[in-house]
């Protein structure tokens, strides 16, 4: 989201990835999803695309990681 709006220094160290490799982990993510899961924050690739999760919530988190707001 950040890529080519100045900052890209941040893009690039904070490990985003092209769609194509995002999309197999969301697509199974989505087809696991029920309705109990309405509601929630979820990031379904993991705390690794949470810049600061680790650093908040504590290390070995699950993936995927529930968010807490």
């Amino acid at each position: 989201m950040t890529k080519g709006a100045g900052f890209d220094q941040f893009y690039e160290s904070g490990g985003a990835v092209d769609p194509a490799e995002a999309v197999p982990t969301i697509l199974d993510f989505v087809d696991k999803f029920d309705h109990s899961q309405t509601g929630t924050f979820w990031a379904p690739r993991g705390p690794g695309d949470v810049g600061q999760a680790e650093n908040v919530l504590g290390k070995n988190l699950p993936t995927p990681l529930q968010l807490p707001w």
